[in-house]
C-alpha cells in the first residue's frame, strides 16, 4: 500500500483596496453633501410602471360629456407664474470627474465654489431670481404709479360712505315715523279705540240725560242730541264686537 499525500492548501490573500467606482462615488457624496449640508442625496427618479393593457380604462367618449365653457370665467392672461427649475437627482459634472479631481473640489475652497456656481441648476436658479425680482420691481413701481388714482377714488368713496350714513338715518327716522302710524291700525288698537269711543259717547248721553232731568234743555233739543250719542254708542259698540270676533 502506498502512503497517500495530502497537497498544502493555501489560502487567497484579501485585499482591501475599493474598487475605483466606489471610491469615486464616495468622493461624489461627499461633495453633494458639502453642497447641500444637513441634506441626503436625492434618489434618482424611478420611471412609473406602465399599466398593461388589460388594466387601462377605455377614454370617455366626448359624446357623452360635453364641453360647457363659461364666458363669465376671470381672464387670468395677465397672470404670469414663473416656473422653479427641477430639482436634479444627479449631477452629470461630478461623474465625468477623476477622483483626484473630486479631492481636488474637497479641499480647495476656491476650486469648489468655481464649480458650484457653473452648475447648470444654480445658474437657471440665478436666472430665475433675477426675473422674479425684476416682475417685483414692474409690479410695485406700476402700483405706485395709481397711488394718486387710488387716493382720489379713497377720498369720493368716504364722501359716498357719508352720504349713504344721513340718507339710511333718514330712512331709519321715517320708518320708525311710518310704524309708529301703522302701529294705530292693528286691530288691537282699533279695538281700544273703538272701546274708548263707545265709551265717550255712552258718558255724552248720559249728560245730555240729566240735563234733560234737570230742565236745562227741553224735550225738542234732548231727543236729538241724545239719539245722536246713542246711535254712536251702539255703532261704536258693533264695530268692536265684530273687530274681536275677527281677531279670535
Amino acid at each position: 500500500a502506498q502512503p497517500t499525500t495530502e497537497a498544502p492548501t493555501t489560502e487567497a490573500p484579501t485585499s482591501t483596496a475599493q474598487p475605483k467606482s466606489s471610491q469615486t462615488n464616495t468622493n461624489q457624496d461627499e461633495i453633494i453633501s458639502k453642497m447641500y449640508p444637513g441634506q441626503q442625496r436625492p434618489a434618482p427618479a424611478i420611471p412609473p410602471k406602465k399599466p398593461s393593457v388589460s388594466q387601462m380604462s377605455p377614454p370617455p367618449s366626448v359624446a357623452s360629456k360635453p364641453l360647457h365653457l363659461s364666458h363669465n370665467a376671470p381672464n387670468n392672461s395677465a397672470v404670469t407664474h414663473t416656473p422653479m427649475p427641477a430639482i436634479p437627482s444627479s449631477f452629470a459634472e461630478l461623474d465625468s470627474k477623476t477622483p483626484t479631481e473630486l479631492l481636488t473640489l474637497l479641499e480647495d475652497e476656491n476650486e469648489f465654489n468655481n464649480f458650484f456656481e457653473n452648475l447648470q441648476c444654480v445658474r437657471s436658479m440665478r436666472e430665475v431670481r433675477d426675473e422674479l425680482r425684476s416682475k417685483n420691481e414692474e409690479v410695485a413701481k406700476r402700483n405706485l404709479s395709481k397711488e394718486s388714482e387710488l387716493e382720489s377714488l379713497q377720498r369720493e368713496l368716504n364722501t359716498r360712505r357719508q352720504v349713504l350714513s344721513e340718507k339710511k338715518a333718514l330712512f331709519e327716522s321715517k320708518l320708525r315715523k311710518q310704524d309708529e302710524v301703522m302701529s294705530q291700525f292693528t286691530t288691537s288698537s282699533l279695538i281700544i279705540n273703538l272701546e274708548s269711543a263707545a265709551l265717550a259717547a255712552e258718558t255724552s248721553s248720559d249728560t245730555i240725560a240729566d240735563k234733560f232731568l234737570r230742565g236745562e234743555i227741553d224735550h225738542k233739543a234732548f231727543i236729538t242730541d241724545f239719539m245722536k250719542e246713542r246711535k254712536l254708542y251702539h255703532l261704536r259698540s258693533a264695530k268692536k264686537e265684530s273687530l274681536m270676533m275677527i281677531s279670535r
